[in-house]
């Protein structure tokens, strides 16, 4: 009963959600027996010798172009130095294999040429799968940059939006084989939708938010689907990171969890929000799954990086027994 009372409290505080919203949210999964799916408690393991590095990160497009923004999105740059900052950041990260959603690239920018300068750093083995921009014919999409040779690889789903898609692809470290998933599933762009009706009065509005939610939540799950079908049957350890768009208790969530490990949960610490926003801040929508036989070491969501309006995750693995 207590859920039920915290679930009433928490819905007009969605509205114009503040800090004592995360309480509520809090209330709402400890009644509901979700708190494993929710809070983690860092465990005494460390990366060592051997230990492979994942980074995943949506990073809105390193915010480019300018006029792209919706006015309440969060992680707007001001200036190039900032831009140029965060690039800084995503090439120079030491992740061995690096998955980015809504990945953007432009080879005739000094400073969105993101693609060149990750090979140049390193990363020289890729595989991105975007849309091309009439603007400029710059990219922007999903992409996936690896230390390691990619030895097969492929496009799992396009969705509707044209940026939300999947891709794999198999990276071959040393003897063994990884499969690598890179998913950023259907986006409900609530805020979006909410903003472009609210003329039409609060519960026009509100219908169309919901409608739209339900909508994309369908989508999410069929796109699983398609992620499923080539890895549930994988020859090699499985990794499958990215943007899903699904909290701890969606669907989607709950049926890589009862196949898969997520890492946060294995080796995480906090709650582990992902979304860097002032008033949604509670969200934990991007996450880090890892086939059960993977030894998941350590887990951090950096929220000591503002760039995007997601935080980066980096996940540290042994993908084989050691001897």
């Amino acid at each position: 009963m207590l859920w039920i009372v915290n679930l009433l409290w928490l819905l007009p505080g969605l509205i114009r959600p503040n800090w004592w919203l995360g309480f509520t949210v809090v209330a709402v999964v400890a009644g509901l027996g979700l708190v494993n799916d929710t809070v983690a408690f860092s465990g005494e393991k460390s990366p060592g010798p051997g230990a492979i590095k994942v980074l995943s990160y949506n990073v809105s497009h390193f915010n480019r172009p300018k006029g792209y923004h919706f006015e309440a999105d969060s992680g707007i740059l001001r200036s190039t130095a900032d831009t140029r900052a965060y690039i800084d950041w995503v090439v120079n990260n030491t992740a061995d294999i690096k998955c980015f959603q809504e990945f953007y690239t432009f080879s005739g920018s000094t400073i969105f040429n993101t693609d060149a300068r990750l090979r140049q750093e390193g990363w020289v083995h890729s595989y991105i799968s975007t849309d091309t921009l009439r603007i400029n014919r710059s990219q922007f999409g999903v992409a996936i940059y690896s230390k390691y040779p990619i030895v097969d690889k492929g496009v799992l789903f396009i969705g509707r939006t044209g940026f939300n898609r999947g891709i794999w692809a198999d990276v071959k470290i040393y003897n063994d084989t990884v499969r690598v998933v890179n998913a950023h599933l259907q986006s409900a762009q609530l805020q979006r939708i909410l903003y472009k009706n609210k003329e039409r009065g609060f519960k026009e509005a509100a219908k169309r938010t919901f409608w739209s939610f339900r909508k994309s939540q369908q989508e999410r799950v069929e796109q699983l689907r398609k992620v499923l079908a080539i890895t549930d049957n994988s020859p090699y350890p499985l990794i499958i990171c990215g943007d899903l768009n699904s909290t701890p208790y969606s669907p989607v969530y709950q049926i890589l969890d009862d196949k898969l490990v997520n890492a946060f949960e294995q080796e995480g610490s906090g709650f582990g929000f992902t979304f860097n926003h002032p008033k949604m801040f509670f969200l934990r929508i991007d996450h880090q799954f890892v086939s059960k036989e993977v030894e998941v070491l350590h887990f951090n969501t950096r929220q000591d990086v503002p760039f995007s309006a997601h935080f980066p995750t980096e996940g540290w693995y042994y993908f084989t027994e050691r001897e």
